[in-house]
């Protein structure tokens, strides 16, 4: 990641030494594994400019290397219990892929079935996969909407190609622009995060290959119906909704600010958290103070050595873990 650059006029700019830390923190949080207990770091930071998206992007990075097949299989099912109802996934049959849709997962004596519906030309199958065989046989596309496969195929597979193949490395590009798995959900100003993650421009190498952090994040918000996705956006300034918070659990949850912590902390408690919060916003340490309380009611230890990861100067951590409800 130390070749990654930024566009400054004509020019090509060695992204900064905080840039690097916020996605070596991303990268070190990635791949954390104590199924029943959850991290929770937070960070009081100088100023809060692109700290969320490149977090985010050394999670997604880091995780793109963790394919479906090798989950665990208590984490493929928590996986599968957050994806809705109706999204579009491609059903394996005898060596060929068929577009169906994903319908429910189940347990019946002790054993785990997903049921989807797939498609051969006009004729509509259900079927109940075992849980163990699911991961070689379904793939998740991502939509609820019912569009044509080959269209998804074509626009996604040509979607900056040469540029992901150099960040997550040519065995990786296709499984990521073909499979939703939502990393992170960041919460915060729209605008903001849209002018960070897709109008800045950055490269990667000697040869300047050209991207924005959409290519690597893949924003659902910012991205056309059928594509898969690996993170999204929900507005600080929205309230908070039944449909918004439980669609899909994300591995990571990130508050960029302190009004996204205050309002929607309560709801985001079967993921990790990362909690941004800018030294000079009106409701700093009310923020603070909350994150301190979580601390000390339901922390239960603090292995998380803050130490593995380098963090630009000014800026205050705090990280420990808690069970997961």
């Amino acid at each position: 990641m130390m070749r990654l650059y930024y566009r400054d006029g004509d020019n090509w700019i060695n992204m900064p030494y905080w840039a690097f830390s916020y996605i070596s923190l991303g990268s070190t949080i990635a791949l954390k594994k104590e199924p029943q207990k959850r991290l929770i770091i937070g960070l009081a930071l100088p100023v809060r400019a692109y700290a969320a998206a490149l977090i985010a992007m050394g999670i997604v990075v880091s995780r793109v290397k963790i394919p479906l097949e090798n989950m665990q299989e208590s984490e493929f099912f928590e996986y599968l219990r957050t994806i809705q109802s109706g999204t579009s996934v491609f059903y394996l049959v005898k060596e060929k892929w068929y577009p169906g849709e994903f319908v429910e997962v189940t347990q019946i004596h002790d054993r785990s079935f997903v049921h989807v519906i797939w498609k051969k030309g006009k004729q509509k199958c259900t079927c109940a996969i075992p849980l163990e065989n699911a991961r070689k046989r379904i793939r998740i596309v991502g939509s609820t909407k019912n569009d044509a496969p080959e269209k998804k195929i074509s626009r996604c597979i040509v979607y900056n190609k040469e540029f992901l193949d150099i960040m997550l490395g040519s065995d990786h590009g296709n499984e990521f622009v073909l499979r939703s798995r939502l990393e992170c959900t960041i919460i915060g100003c729209v605008n903001t995060l849209r002018n960070e993650i897709k109008d800045t421009q950055i490269s990667y190498g000697q040869k300047h290959s050209e991207g924005t952090l959409q290519d690597v994040l893949r924003v659902k918000r910012f991205m056309s119906d059928g594509s898969a996705y690996r993170s999204n956006i929900v507005p600080s300034n929205r309230e908070p909704s039944a449909h918004t918070i439980y669609s899909e659990i994300p591995y990571m949850t990130i508050f960029d600010g302190a009004i996204s912590f205050l309002k929607w902390r309560d709801f985001w408690r079967k993921s990790h958290w990362t909690v941004l919060l800018d030294k000079t916003e009106p409701h700093f340490q009310e923020a603070v103070d909350l994150l301190n309380q979580e601390y000390m009611e339901k922390r239960v230890d603090e292995n998380f050595n803050e130490n593995m990861f380098s963090l630009p100067k000014g800026v205050e951590t705090i990280a420990f873990n808690e069970y997961l409800k």
